[in-house]
């Protein structure tokens, strides 16, 4: 604000002497007010000296002593014709030594008073400044910690519902697809730490560097970046090292500021059988919920559900290597059987259920006959999404003894569960538009079912599942 006003003191400084100069014209008689003890000349520059500072007091004083001694009596001869005689200055200057020395001294005196206003004025200014930020930073300090406070007070209440949440979300995580497990991983991060991005990132041994195996939140443009080097990244150093990574480490240290890239918060680390497999990258998370709180319930959730993402990338991997049928693509028996004796060991150690499906189509024989063995054997692919749709992706799907049959073998389904599903299984087949070579065809199905209750064996299952297969076409 000073330095706008600067220019308008300078006016001021000069307008003011200048009035009284030429006010002082009309009194050619009386040069100066000296009768007045130059009172009127004085009077602007004690005033500026008082208003604007030292300096523009003594340029206005300035300004009337030149108006006095030089152009008033050029311009009083101009007026009246008459020049200011020697006794003009006689009189003029012993009378204005005393009031001019007064007036100095006073300048002065005024000049340091108004300083020390004008300082104390700013001082307090920028102390009235600082109290309005500090008082906004105490606002929002305390909005925060309000938000930490309802949190705080929200997740003892949670805690009992979150463990239910969590248990009712671990029974559903066991898809034996690594995909859809890492899926619900992303989900589950997300219902108990509010991220709204994250990713999960898998060590690419041909490339040296970490890939992306799932992520949650992102945004078109986080979509180009698939693959990030091994080295000089923050993925990478949690993988290499086995250890987490909190944002707050930035502060302690220099190496991890040189790889941060801005767009982690917190990094854990996914063992599978001990052994690094890959990293959870919490990418945005709500502040409240950044804490030490958060990070135990990601280790927790990433603890209880590396079984499960084991047990699918166990399973991919058998799947992968085993036999398939040449004209179905599906793995043949053996593998079917290979697979239903582990299930059926993780059943007994976890005390859970297990169905077992055999769906065979009746007039598969017929079928082939009409349209050949290749065409035929394509029917299987079209009823695998039929499937998968009514299960969650969770059903693993074998060809059985035959081509005509394919074994379904279901987690966490009972006897009731299993019966329902063979239910909407045969509805869905009876209404279904099926084509073979594009032609519409009929497909006659019968399904036999068992659920493992805890005491069965493999083959007792198998037997039940086929002897009410075999009831149906008596």
């Amino acid at each position: 604000m000073a330095i706008e006003r600067k220019p308008l003191y300078v006016i001021e400084a000069v307008i003011f002497p200048l009035v009284v100069g030429i006010v002082n014209l009309f009194f050619p008689d009386k040069p100066g007010f000296a009768g007045m003890q130059f009172l009127p000349y004085l009077v602007p520059p004690l005033f500026m000296a008082a208003y604007a500072g030292l300096g523009f007091g003594f340029l206005s004083f300035g300004v009337g002593a030149v108006l006095l001694f030089g152009p008033f009596p050029f311009a009083a001869f101009l007026l009246y014709g008459t020049a200011p005689g020697p006794a003009y200055w006689r009189t003029l200057l012993p009378a204005a030594s005393i009031p001019f020395a007064v007036a100095i001294v006073l300048l002065y005196s005024f000049g340091l008073i108004q300083k020390y206003f004008a300082h104390s004025l700013s001082a307090l200014k920028e102390r009235f400044r600082n109290t309005i930020k500090s008082q906004h930073m105490v606002q929002k300090k305390a909005k925060i910690l309000e938000r930490v406070n309802v949190e705080l007070d929200e997740r003892l209440s949670r805690q009992q519902e979150s463990i239910t949440a969590l248990y009712n979300q671990l029974k559903g995580i066991d898809t034996l697809s690594v995909a859809n497990t890492l899926t619900s991983l992303l989900e589950t991060v997300q219902i108990f730490t509010k991220a709204t991005k994250a990713s999960i990132w898998q060590y690419w041994q041909p490339n040296n560097s970490m890939k992306l195996a799932a992520q949650s939140g992102w945004l078109a443009e986080d979509r180009l970046k698939t693959e990030i080097p091994l080295e000089g990244t923050l993925e990478g150093w949690t993988y290499r090292n086995n250890q987490l990574f909190s944002v707050r480490m930035l502060l302690q240290y220099e190496n991890l500021q040189k790889m941060d890239k801005g767009r982690n918060i917190i990094i854990l680390p996914i063992n599978i059988k001990k052994k690094s497999w890959g990293i959870l990258s919490i990418e945005e998370l709500p502040f409240e919920k950044y804490n030490l709180y958060t990070e135990r319930v990601l280790y927790i959730i990433i603890s209880l559900l590396e079984p499960a993402l084991d047990r699918s990338i166990e399973h991919e991997t058998f799947i992968e290597k085993e036999e398939k049928d040449s004209e179905s693509g599906l793995p043949l028996f053996s593998s079917f059987f290979r697979f239903f004796e582990k299930e059926m060991e993780r059943m007994e150690l976890q005390k859970g259920t297990l169905c077992v499906v055999i769906l065979e189509i009746a007039n598969y024989d017929d079928l082939t006959g009409e349209y050949g063995e290749r065409e035929t054997a394509a029917i299987h692919q079209q009823l695998i999404p039929a499937i998968e749709g009514l299960t969650g992706n969770f059903a693993e799907i074998f060809h059985y003894k035959t081509r005509n049959q394919l074994g379904i073998i279901i987690p966490n389904l009972d006897y009731d569960g299993a019966s329902l599903f063979c239910l909407e299984i045969l509805e869905k087949i009876n209404s279904g538009d099926w084509r073979i070579a594009g032609n519409p065809v009929n497909l006659e199905v019968l399904v036999g079912y068992s659920a493992y209750s805890g005491t069965q064996t493999l083959d007792e299952m198998l037997t039940s599942a086929e002897l009410l297969l075999e009831i149906q076409k008596l």
